[in-house]
């Protein structure tokens, strides 16, 4: 299974209401994260999460295209012979290769 590919937006159904209503995205924009059946009285705090929530899901495609291009960079540097080799560098470097395995990995 793959995620919609394209670039993925948040949508209000008031135009200046800071409660974003649904994620959509890619060439159909298709239905992604719906947030309507949460409490339309939310606090404050509620509220500011859950706009922060929909910024990091709306980046999601952008941050892992991001993270496939460095870690392709970096791998195709290490064999060139032209990369750091240090422990942090291999240590972030498998951490970005278990991040894109969990983005693309669905499990029940």
């Amino acid at each position: 299974m793959e995620y919609t590919k394209g670039i993925w937006k948040i949508h209000k159904e008031v135009l200046n209401s800071p409660q974003p209503e649904y994620i959509y995205g890619g060439p159909d924009n298709t239905h992604i994260c719906d947030f309507r059946k949460l409490n339309p009285n939310l606090i404050d705090e509620v509220l500011e999460q859950q706009q922060a929530n929909a910024c990091l899901i709306a980046a999601a495609p952008d941050l892992l295209t991001a993270l496939e291009t460095m870690s392709l960079i970096y791998q195709d540097s290490l064999i060139d012979g032209k990369s750091c080799n240090c422990q942090r560098c291999l240590d972030a470097n498998e951490k970005a290769q278990a991040t894109i395995a969990k983005a693309k990995k669905f499990k029940n």
